[in-house]
């Protein structure tokens, strides 16, 4: 028991989910004291990094939706405030490079990317992150997000799921394709790359 009591080795990992620039109090961009314009602000975002960083917070989370709140219609969308932040790939790529260590996880939608895209992209981000980077793998449930990507329904659960599944399977295949020591770079012999560990994905799904 005492053991167990003893909690002075022990360590917590402390994340921070940004969200949309005002906090979890989507009204708060109304205080005197606020940045109103704080949603599309990225300097804001990146102080609020380096600030989170230097609090030795572990993550930054995204939680995003690529949908407006209410985009379904109604007469009063102007007066609400927004719901999701900056595009996450986009913001991060600026966060990452103003922060040394801070991690940053983002969601991203297994139903409306594809895998060879997304592959990249986070696979960018890691690189310019020197390895910080998470995704929060999500299927996407809204039909306002279906909305925006065409004049196709959103699938059923089972079908995302398995969408999901099938996505994430491709996108490891594809960042398990190119091996850890491929790159040669040899000025002497010219040879750029040992082509023996650079796989071809040839990954086919039902869906992907």
């Amino acid at each position: 028991m005492a053991d167990y009591l003893d909690n002075s080795n022990k360590q917590i990992k402390l994340a921070l989910q940004l969200v949309s620039g005002y906090g979890g109090e989507f009204q708060s961009w109304r205080l005197a004291d606020s940045n109103e314009r704080a949603y599309t602000d990225i300097d804001f975002y990146v102080q609020m990094a380096k600030t989170a960083e230097k609090g030795k917070i572990h993550t930054l989370f995204i939680a995003d939706t690529p949908s407006f709140s209410g985009a379904g219609g109604g007469s009063d969308i102007s007066t609400r405030s927004p719901t999701f932040p900056l595009e996450p790939m986009v913001m991060l790529s600026a966060v990452a490079y103003a922060t040394q260590k801070i991690g940053m996880v983002a969601t991203f939608s297994t139903t409306y990317n594809l895998p060879y895209n997304l592959a990249r992209q986070l696979k960018t981000l890691d690189t310019l992150s020197k390895g910080r980077v998470g995704w929060n793998a999500v299927t996407t449930g809204t039909r306002e997000t279906a909305y925006n990507f065409g004049d196709k329904p959103l699938p059923d659960t089972t079908t995302r799921y398995e969408m999901a599944h099938e996505m994430v399977e491709a996108v490891q295949t594809l960042w398990g394709g190119f091996g850890e020591n491929a790159y040669i770079t040899d000025k002497a012999t010219g040879v750029f790359a040992d082509m023996s560990q650079i796989k071809p994905a040839h990954y086919k799904g039902k869906h992907y």
